[in-house]
């Protein structure tokens, strides 16, 4: 393992940064970082592409990492390590001045093959984040994205590539959460649908049946989120839901489609532009039983 080449790449905002809230629809070059691997000289993580095969969990819970009791309050930055086939992503955490935390709290460690993510959901008082999301050069992931959920909790989702199996693991002085993940596993379904300032997660089959659960994360102008339902090209319905969020960061949305007609459907979800009111978000082609 200390042999094996390691590319890493440390993208970090600082933590004492002051968050301006926007007074229209918040920039989107701005916080979209990219990560990518590149050489250097750091010694090596100690767990990685040694652990077990049975280490790696490719659906549902990986495991829960982290303290009862913790400094941490803030999400700082996201670190990406290469060790040979595995990829290593780390979640650094800050106190609420900004200093590096001693440890993370209890964080639930997630992975939904269907729609290809990975999450990490952060409990106690981690409220805020640094940064909201990165574009990622990678072979096992492309996007990261922050959100806060509509409990108030904040997690950080990795948006696959291919299918892979995970491993998570909390480490300390400086706190950090890492996910380690490991080519193979349950297939990736749809995945997840990303479009202009939104992001679908659910549902991740295009088959459906009502009602039609669908989730995500948007930062839609004042956290609106507009829904409409299409069969043959004419609108049935329309629905509107509010985000967890929008100023800061990503915002958790969830709603249902409770009937409508079988067979082929369009379900757009998204905004209408205030500028030409033009929709600006992405569209599902389903087909409900």
């Amino acid at each position: 393992m200390l042999g094996a080449r390691l590319l890493v790449l440390t993208l970090v905002i600082s933590a004492c940064a002051e968050f301006s809230p926007p007074l229209a629809e918040p920039p989107a070059s701005s916080t979209t970082p990219t990560l990518s691997l590149s050489s250097s000289t750091s010694a090596p993580p100690t767990t990685g592409c040694e652990s077990g095969a049975d280490d790696y969990v490719d659906a549902g819970p990986i495991a829960i990492v982290g303290q009862t009791s913790s400094d941490a309050a803030q999400i700082s930055s996201l670190t990406v390590f290469n060790v040979g086939v595995c990829e290593r992503f780390e979640v650094a955490l800050v106190t609420e001045g900004g200093a590096p935390a001693t440890s993370a709290p209890r964080t639930t460690a997630e992975i939904f093959p269907d729609s290809g993510i990975v999450r990490l959901r952060f409990s106690g008082a981690v409220d805020s984040t640094a940064i909201t999301e990165s574009l990622i050069e990678s072979s096992l992931a492309k996007q990261a994205y922050v959100v806060r959920g509509l409990d108030g909790s904040m997690f950080v989702d990795l948006h696959l590539s291919e299918s892979v199996g995970a491993t998570a693991v909390e480490l300390r002085n400086p706190a950090r959460v890492a996910v380690e993940l490991r080519p193979g596993g349950e297939p990736i379904q749809l995945g997840a649908a990303i479009g202009t300032n939104i992001v679908i997660t659910e549902p991740a089959r295009r088959t459906v049946e009502y009602p039609i659960v669908v989730r995500g994360y948007s930062r839609t102008f004042e956290a609106t989120v507009l829904a409409r339902l299409s069969a043959e090209g004419s609108a049935i319905d329309e629905y509107f839901t509010t985000a967890a969020d929008w100023t800061v960061t990503w915002g958790e949305f969830v709603f249902e489609v409770p009937t409508g007609p079988g067979g082929d459907l369009s379900l757009f979800v998204g905004e209408e532009s205030a500028e030409d009111g033009e929709l600006e978000g992405v569209t599902l082609e389903l087909s409900a039983g």
